[in-house]
């Protein structure tokens, strides 16, 4: 648990590189371009905030609250997300590039034209989220459910070693998605 308070978060920002932030309520803040790579921000409380163009590489965010959060063009290549809430998030053009977001939950979430290449999204709820434009090259999408989801444009390799691993009985050609090979 990190030793950290609210306050002393926010005196630090937006320099909070490899700090230990878990557990930490830090709902509805403002950390806007905020520096957080390597980050520790498990079982946080990020409700509501604004971490828009923030980087979060390698960050870990395993079981954290983002519900409502914004990450519009934010960087999270690498991080970890297991289990994470992002329902509701806005997180259009954000980097997710070889995230762990197994069991993570984007119910409803704005993922357009981000990029998700590489993600490892098993068992993740995408129901009704917008993936339009998203690039999936790469990402391991078995047994996630994709229900309602707007996946217009969305990019995926269909052969070879990065190929994006869709759900089994999954049409991507109905649902709008474009084949990049």
């Amino acid at each position: 648990m990190a030793e950290l308070s609210r306050d002393e978060v926010l005196a630090r920002a937006p320099d909070l590189a490899g700090l230990d932030l878990s557990e930490v309520d830090l709902a509805e803040v403002v950390l806007r371009g905020a520096c957080l790579n390597g980050a520790d921000l498990r079982h946080s409380d990020l409700r509501g905030a604004d971490l828009r163009e923030a980087d979060l590489t390698y960050a870990n965010l395993s079981e954290a609250c983002l519900r409502e959060a914004v990450l519009s063009g934010a960087r999270l290549r690498y991080a970890k997300l297991f289990n994470a809430n992002l329902s509701h998030a806005l997180a259009a053009g954000a980097d997710l590039t070889g995230c762990d977001l197994e069991l993570a939950n984007f119910l409803e979430a704005d993922l357009s034209g981000g990029d998700l290449s590489g993600a490892h999204l098993p068992y993740t709820s995408l129901i009704r989220a917008n993936l339009a434009g998203a690039d999936l090259s790469g990402a391991d999408l078995v047994a996630s459910d994709l229900a309602e989801a707007d996946l217009t444009g969305a990019r995926y390799l269909s052969a070879g070693r990065h190929a994006t691993r869709l759900p089994d009985d999954f049409d991507p050609a109905q649902r709008g998605m474009r084949r990049l090979d």
